[in-house]
């Protein structure tokens, strides 16, 4: 079963991006799905700079990455714009990121709402919270509305 890399907002204009432990997490996911031989996207917000060069180094040569740039914090419509032309069925996407209770939020329950044989996992250790907001209440939270947390 393969399963995709989805990573959101891990750009150099956030701060909640920088943290040491979140960019290893989320590296950590990047080498898995190429070992998988599966697609990673990148999902940036549009004027926010680039996403993190270590990440980026992390993917470069990978014949699967590809970056979608949206202008609101929900980026499932990118995100399902670019599967309605990939060529395979991926049934589960994971996926990191910054703004779990935003960007990671919106982009999580607007595809959630739109792809019913599909899968979604959080990566517990690869989101955080765009504030000091309780990350484990919003993890629960996305678990009691059928969102998998690894």
């Amino acid at each position: 079963m393969r399963t995709g890399l989805i990573v959101i907002d891990m750009q150099e204009n956030y701060p909640a991006a920088k943290q040491e432990s979140l960019r290893l997490s989320v590296i950590k996911q990047i080498q898995l799905a190429k070992r998988r031989q599966a697609p990673i996207l990148l999902v940036e917000y549009e004027d926010d700079g680039p996403t993190l060069p270590d990440l980026v180094s992390s993917i470069n040569g990978y014949p699967f990455c590809y970056t979608l740039t949206k202008n609101e914090d929900d980026g499932s419509q990118q995100i399902l714009g670019f599967l309605a032309e990939f060529p395979h069925f991926i049934p589960i996407w994971r996926i990191c990121g910054v703004h779990l209770d935003a960007c990671v939020w919106e982009t999580i329950v607007g595809l959630k709402n739109i792809l019913e044989k599909t899968r979604l996992e959080v990566v517990r250790n690869g989101v955080a919270p765009s504030t000091t907001r309780d990350k484990s209440k919003i993890l629960k939270t996305l678990e009691r509305k059928g969102i998998n947390v690894k």
